[in-house]
């Protein structure tokens, strides 16, 4: 291996373990607020919250007219270029608080709930936050600088908990959960300002690059067929089942798929600037995204599918009493989201290659195909939404996902399937033998969810290993010293469930 090549590697490592260990804290933290805040408030506070989501959402999308990735992926970029990214950004941001703020009445009234008419004037602020923090935060990922990121994000997701949960305590009920947004992301812009170091230039009559805009738009257009999939049945939800049932959807969608979306952000700031950097090396581009591919579905689907076999068992353990209808709900989403780390990884692949139309294609096929999945599941409320939505995953956009990978390469449809397919196996026996075997010897609910994830893991990592390219990304893997110090602790709990299930 060259010097420039061991570089990047050893930068990409360090890089993952950063992000990696931030987002462990990150995660737990918004675990615990899962847990925490379900003691404190209602299924309808969440449910008035998550009824404004959508809109706001979709009002984001357009907070920096994907001008942040644009930077990032740029070989070259000069202060001439970012001084109008700036400006540009920061007037987005401006007309987006105001076009949320118009939108406020048609808000309420759509939902029939005068609430919504303050709660959504209320979150145009963090639009503006958001816009003023956009190029920072590029060119702290731009220059590899993770543990910066790792620091700033960290600190803000713990200000959203601390900030949510006090409130919540004081009696503010729904109002906390804007509140702890608004304070979050002030403490992100803030902190993304003082670690990049970087200040515009005047601003003048001036727009940014039009090869950005283009990358940006695509990128932008992407996001809205995304954004449609992922919102568009809170509001189908909300709209004919009411806010509790919608409440009960949204704590599933968090506990499960939320996460899951926040390993994607943190994961694509390592991946698409080390991606874009080999991006005219082909064979080395291929080799580097099937390794983080490999590692990201080993680390992720094994858990999910624990998760989904003891639904009702984890709902009970985090919730307790009186969220059982959120088991169901928990579970299908929980199907869905053993494909989402081969999705995340594409969108990664082709935004490094500067492939943004190929990319919107593809968003606008996924997006118009689970929409029609929350119009047909709907009839079934929640869990039918959520049903509907994880049969389709399978049944119409992961084939022509493989498609478009192979159609655009370097990587090909039977790499994907050779990353995948062990996996699902995988994951598909931890939950027969979970329903079937453990949860029939009458274990705990917490002795079954560890017995369960034990397995899990136990089975993808042998199935995984019998494709010799995964093998060669596991070796990798456990070669890295976190992952070293961290199996020991493994093998111990490996070995304290099986004295546990042959326990006379």
């Amino acid at each position: 291996m060259s010097a420039g090549k061991a570089s990047l590697t050893r930068t990409g490592v360090r890089g993952a373990v950063v992000i990696a260990a931030a987002q462990v804290i990150k995660l737990g933290t918004q675990t615990l607020s899962v847990v925490v805040l379900a003691r404190l408030l209602t299924p309808a506070d969440f449910g008035v919250v998550a009824s404004v989501a959508p809109v706001t959402g979709l009002v984001l999308l357009f907070q920096d007219f994907g001008l942040q990735q644009a930077i990032i992926q740029r070989r070259d970029i000069t202060q001439a270029q970012l001084s109008p990214a700036f400006w540009f950004t920061v007037a987005l941001g401006c007309g987006c608080g105001a076009l949320l703020a118009l939108l406020a009445p048609a808000v309420a009234a759509f939902y029939g709930d005068a609430r919504l008419l303050s709660v959504t004037v209320a979150t145009a602020p963090s639009l503006l936050l958001a816009s003023a923090g956009s190029v920072p935060m590029a060119l702290l990922n731009r220059a590899l600088r993770f543990r910066a990121l790792a620091a700033v994000e960290t600190v803000a997701a713990v200000t959203v908990f601390a900030v949510t949960v006090a409130a919540s305590a004081a009696g503010a009920r729904y109002w906390a959960l804007v509140l702890g947004t608004l304070a979050g992301n002030t403490v992100l812009t803030g902190g993304a300002w003082y670690a990049a170091g970087w200040r515009p230039d005047r601003p003048r009559r001036q727009l940014p690059d039009s090869t950005m805009l283009r990358f940006g738009g695509n990128l932008v257009g992407f996001g809205l067929m995304n954004f449609a999939a992922r919102n568009l049945d809170n509001v189908l939800i909300g709209c004919f089942s009411g806010a509790t049932a919608l409440g009960y959807y949204d704590r599933a969608y968090k506990l499960l798929l939320f996460p899951l979306l926040n390993v994607n952000a943190p994961l694509a700031r390592v991946a698409i600037p080390l991606l874009s950097r080999i991006e005219s090396d082909k064979p080395r581009l291929r080799n580097a995204f099937l390794n983080i591919t490999s590692q990201i579905g080993l680390l992720t689907i094994p858990g999910m599918a624990a998760l989904v076999a003891t639904s009702r068992e984890t709902v009970e353990i985090l919730f307790g009493n009186g969220w059982q209808p959120v088991a169901p709900i928990f579970a299908w989403l929980g199907l869905a989201g053993f494909v989402q780390p081969i999705t995340w990884a594409v969108s990664w692949l082709l935004t490094a290659q500067g492939r943004t139309a190929s990319l919107f294609r593809w968003g606008a096929y996924a997006s118009t195909t689970a929409v029609l999945s929350f119009a047909v599941g709907l009839r079934w409320g929640p869990v039918g939404v959520a049903a509907a939505y994880a049969i389709s995953e399978y049944a119409l956009r992961l084939p022509i996902l493989y498609w478009t990978v192979a159609r655009v390469g370097p990587v090909t449809a039977r790499d994907l399937f050779g990353l995948q397919a062990p996996l699902l196996a995988a994951a598909s026996l931890t939950i027969v033998v979970s329903a079937e075997w453990l949860r029939a010897a009458g274990l705990s609910p917490a002795v079954l969810i560890a017995a369960t994830v034990s397995l899990s893991y136990a089975l993808a990592a042998g199935l995984h290993a019998l494709v010799p390219r995964n093998r060669a990304a596991m070796r990798e893997t456990f070669s890295l010293r976190p992952v070293q110090a961290v199996l020991p602790a493994f093998r111990r709990v490996l070995a304290g469930t099986r004295t546990v299930l042959h326990r006379p």
